[in-house]
């Protein structure tokens, strides 16, 4: 499988960040997915954040397996805002998405919101 270029990576984490701004907008913590295909410039799917247990991620991730089959899902890349948590990296685990970048760490995270009840950060790499 083909690596994308760094500047397709940066173009992905800046819509990824851009998803992340707009759930913010209507509510919801700040955090974008995007699912792009194997050519490295087609965008699949795009989410922001939803909820506590409907992360842009996971949500994304769910909906992606519902339409592409796992060996298609293998050769794609999600983009994120922030490293994925647990369940959201046991979600694309499940439905075999071949590769992630993200934005910053989950541990950088930590480090930028502190213990807040809003976001329990688990500090648990993907």
């Amino acid at each position: 499988m083909a690596k994308p270029a760094l500047p397709q990576m940066i173009k992905y984490l800046q819509r990824a960040n851009q998803l992340a701004i707009q759930a913010q907008a209507l509510g919801h913590h700040p955090f974008g997915a995007v699912l792009v295909g194997p050519d490295h410039e087609t965008t699949l799917i795009e989410q922001g954040n939803i909820d506590a247990v409907n992360h842009a991620e996971s949500t994304l991730i769910r909906a992606a397996a519902a339409r592409f089959s796992t060996d298609y899902l293998w050769e794609c890349t999600l983009y994120t805002t922030v490293e994925p948590c647990a369940m959201c990296a046991a979600t694309q685990y499940w439905a075999n998405i071949g590769s992630v970048v993200y934005g910053i760490s989950e541990s950088r995270l930590l480090s930028l919101t502190g213990n807040h009840p809003e976001n329990p950060t688990l500090d648990l790499p993907c």
